[in-house]
């Protein structure tokens, strides 16, 4: 396969105009057997313990995604990052099939979650995503300290609340004013799977780096870049499910643009963010120097920020070549 399977009619537009997400990204050499182990790991754990998770399971390929971002990493690294997003994808599965939980509904779940994150130990009548998150945690949190354990649980709660802000967009059918959507759709990306992949690096980012602008800067421009991106190319989808999340239908709805206006509209914020993300990414060895870090240290920062680089390029790569997105439900 020599270009990403062009299943999206928005895609040529997008490449066009950040050329930046040109090209193929590297991909880890035993990516398949990665895939092959977590599709095992997810039935022993029951997570394909019903026919419409069974169905989906296959349809992720979150092992593509992981071997394109952490293309140097160990296999057992691979293999515990594809469990994580595959994870995710399903806990994004379990709201999309619910239609509409009720608040209770969401704040139960993230509770029970949040049991695991504090007590290091799944909740009493733990269900399979409930176990299979309390595995995923005893094993990511191991040797982590309490500041990156306070950010992933503060980073689980924000996306509570995102959950939150989406089934309330579906419910409502209103669309949120357009200036809150980067910040909703920024966290709505489960923003804990970040810090997830910082413990799979095998490095803890030091306090005077994690509370600096210039690594939030970088951190929100990767996620942005690739949340729209993905926007852009299951608008389509989106659009026939009334996903009002989506910020492409949400330029179209406030704007008043035309279908295409809106793609370019956002492809264009797009295009300024890929600009943010270089210039973040150009800056670090200076803010490594201010805060006199060592070279270990400023090295397995380096490896946490060129795993930011890479990942809208792989986001758009994976979106284009999965089977849940290409299988559109329409």
């Amino acid at each position: 396969m020599t270009a990403p399977a062009d299943a999206r009619p928005h895609l040529h537009p997008l490449l066009q105009r950040v050329p930046a997400l040109l090209g193929r990204c590297r991909m880890h050499p035993r990516v398949d057997a990665a895939g092959q182990q977590v599709l095992s790991w997810a039935r022993q754990t029951g997570l394909a313990g019903n026919p419409e998770a069974s169905r989906h399971l296959p349809a992720i390929d979150g092992h593509r995604m992981a071997g394109r971002v952490f293309t140097d990493s160990g296999d057992d690294k691979l293999v515990l990052f594809s469990q994580w997003l595959t994870w995710v994808v399903l806990l994004d599965d379990h709201w999309d099939e619910r239609f509409r939980p009720t608040s209770q509904e969401i704040d139960d779940t993230y509770t029970r979650l949040l049991h695991v994150v504090d007590h290091d130990h799944a909740p009493a009548h733990a269900d399979p995503m409930e176990r299979a998150f309390t595995q995923l945690w005893q094993v990511t949190s191991a040797g982590m300290g309490p500041a990156w354990r306070g950010r992933f649980r503060a980073h689980l709660e924000l996306n509570r609340q995102s959950t939150h802000w989406e089934i309330r967009t579906r419910r409502t059918g209103q669309f949120s004013p357009l200036a809150d959507y980067p910040r909703h759709r920024r966290v709505a990306s489960a923003s804990f799977i970040f810090d997830a992949g910082e413990a799979v690096l095998g490095t803890e980012l030091p306090a005077s780096l994690m509370c600096l602008p210039a690594w939030s800067d970088l951190a929100d421009a990767a996620n942005d870049v690739a949340v729209w991106c993905n926007d852009v190319l299951t608008l389509d989808k989106d659009e026939h499910e009334a996903d009002l999340s989506n910020y492409v239908l949400a330029a179209q709805h406030h704007l008043g643009l035309p279908p295409d206006a809106a793609v370019s509209w956002v492809i264009d914020r797009i295009a300024a963010r890929t600009t943010d993300l270089s210039r973040a990414a150009r800056a670090l060895p200076a803010v490594y120097r201010g805060l006199g870090l060592s070279h270990g240290s400023a090295r397995a920062a380096s490896k946490v920020a060129c795993a930011y680089l890479a990942l809208p390029h792989a986001t758009l790569e994976w979106t284009c070549e999965a089977a849940r997105y290409r299988a559109q439900r329409i």
